[in-house]
């Protein structure tokens, strides 16, 4: 007896969902190339389910990147306006530090892909986080930045203050450790509006 329509989508969509979590595990894991063998291991399924239900690389790296921006979209919080500046400047770095640590196992991961360098799935997910936090910064500091007129840059340079290059260099070229790191951000930041 054929298996009604309604529960062979559900099984089709609880494997796709396995499959892109097994990818998206293997790269938090540290594993910056697991093969289609090496994931679908980790899903449970076979080698040709994987090849079925992704017609290639990159209907995988969408749907992964489909499963995982909502865990990024959450650590990003609006913050409370009536929050003096350097609070919020400290509240507005640990959201974009936990960020960044939930996204660098994954950077790492495409870095070493070439296939992924070029994907517009990754490149289209990587653009509109970028975008997100920067909105995010704008908000959070919107005022005052209005208020210094930003003649001479200063979102531009909180931006960089706050983004993941500078982060991932203190994190991995410096190692510092997450508050000397956090420290350094938040100082950058509160040297813009001479505090």
């Amino acid at each position: 007896m054929p298996m009604p329509v309604d529960a062979r989508n559900a099984r089709t969509i609880r494997t796709r969902t396995r499959i892109a979590d097994a990818m998206i595990e293997a790269a938090l894991a540290g594993e910056t190339s697991p093969s289609v063998p090496h994931i679908a291991r980790r899903a449970g399924v076979a080698v040709r389910s994987v090849h079925y239900h992704f017609e290639n690389t990159e209907s995988l790296y969408a749907e992964a990147v489909r499963r995982y921006e909502p865990r990024v979209a959450r650590l990003i919080v609006a913050i409370d306006k009536r929050l003096s500046v350097e609070s919020r400047v400290r509240v507005l770095v640990a959201q974009h530090d936990a960020v960044h640590r939930a996204i660098a196992p994954l950077y790492l991961a495409v870095r070493d892909r070439p296939k992924a360098l070029r994907s517009p799935s990754i490149n289209e997910a990587m653009h509109r986080l970028r975008n997100v936090l920067e909105r995010h910064v704008s908000e959070t500091l919107g005022d005052e930045l209005r208020v210094v007129a930003d003649r001479h840059g200063s979102r531009e340079r909180i931006n960089a203050a706050v983004s993941f290059e500078m982060w991932r260099h203190l994190d991995r070229v410096q190692r510092l450790s997450r508050s000397r790191l956090t420290n350094h951000m938040t100082t950058n930041v509160l040297r813009e509006f001479a505090l």
